[in-house]
């Protein structure tokens, strides 16, 4: 059941005495993941992880510092 409220808008939480309500979803951790599965799906000629990471980094619009 927990699962099931995370997914939702509007979630209620327990934390001692007090019940919380947030409001939150996993819409943007959701997309940065479509877009990872994405750039290996289309990147699978590279020869090197660290390319693929980079390429990932670009894409998500991240800084790639080594």
């Amino acid at each position: 059941m927990p699962i099931i409220r995370s997914l939702t808008y509007n979630a209620y939480y327990i934390r001692g005495q007090a019940r919380y309500k947030t409001c939150f979803n996993n819409g943007y951790i959701e997309s940065m993941n479509n877009v990872v599965k994405l750039v290996k799906r289309n990147a699978h000629g590279f020869r090197y992880f660290d390319n693929l990471r980079k390429r990932i980094f670009l894409h998500l619009g991240c800084k790639c510092e080594k």
